[in-house]
């Protein structure tokens, strides 16, 4: 992952897209269109790819990921491992509760079996402003992994469910995702 980060940057890519899997990285492409070199899969190693990017002089790096990976990075988990980084149930109700999910709704996000569950129950129970919390949390937690260097690098966060369906974005900048149509995205944040 240092290695491409390195050649992209080489090349001159100031935009770099950090993607958690395969997946993810195939549903951002119609939405970015970057060149090739830009899309990274960083995996499980979001933190140590922003920190590479702020050392490469990258100017911008987008997460893209599905629900999963982005609840841990939400809460500050930049190394996503399973093993290491379970889903947070806890975490998802408080996040459903702060979104207005009933008290009946937010017990069933504690008792979720996944990420994908939780994406179902919150879809379920029109709790799509979850989504868009989570990629500004994202965004948030991205900055204060890179603290003094967080100003040398914008972040945006782009949340995709099983099927490639962009559930929300965010960005730390006011004028949002380049190439991403704002008005397209049910939830986003500019």
């Amino acid at each position: 992952m240092h290695l491409a980060i390195d050649v992209a940057a080489t090349n001159g890519l100031s935009h770099l897209v950090l993607s958690t899997g395969t997946r993810s990285e195939e549903f951002s492409k119609p939405l970015l269109a970057l060149p090739e070199m830009a899309y990274i899969e960083a995996g499980i190693f979001s933190g140590p790819a922003l920190k590479r990017c702020t050392m490469r002089n990258v100017k911008r790096a987008t997460h893209v990921g599905m629900v999963g990976k982005f609840s841990k990075m939400a809460m500050g988990y930049f190394v996503t491992h399973v093993a290491g980084n379970r889903v947070d149930t806890e975490f998802l109700a408080s996040l459903a509760s702060d979104c207005g999910a009933a008290p009946a709704v937010q017990q069933e996000i504690k008792e979720a079996s996944s990420a994908r569950h939780f994406q179902e129950i919150a879809q379920e129970n029109d709790l799509m402003n979850v989504f868009p919390v989570m990629c500004r949390m994202v965004c948030e937690e991205s900055h204060k992994l890179l603290g003094q260097q967080s100003s040398d690098l914008i972040v945006d966060a782009m949340c995709f469910d099983f099927d490639g369906t962009l559930l929300a974005s965010a960005s730390t900048s006011s004028e949002g995702i380049p190439h991403l149509d704002q008005k397209d995205v049910s939830g986003s944040s500019g």
